[in-house]
């Protein structure tokens, strides 16, 4: 009972805690001054990648461009595709 009280009064939990924080504080933060300095990108970095869209269903369609490949950091995709001609429906 003593003990609680002489931790109330004293705020060792609060010490405690404020202590932890401070321990695990990151170092400074660094800030890039966008667009004068720019962050350095990966070498092998080509854009935000993106599917073609089907205009009637909405379907996400691979089309072989490569860019996911050339993309990869570590060289593991690599893709090969056949070329068929477009289908067209007779009106």
């Amino acid at each position: 009972m003593f003990k609680d009280f002489l931790r109330s009064i004293f705020l060792v939990d609060l010490a405690k805690g404020l202590w932890l924080t401070l321990k695990y504080t990151p170092q400074p933060a660094f800030t890039f001054q966008y667009p004068s300095e720019r962050r350095q990108v990966a070498p092998r970095f080509r854009g935000v990648l993106r599917l073609q869209v089907e205009p009637g269903t909405g379907a996400q369609t691979c089309i072989v461009c490569d860019q996911c490949a050339k993309a990869c950091p570590d060289d593991l995709i690599s893709l090969g595709g056949i070329a068929r001609p477009a289908s067209r429906s007779s009106a």
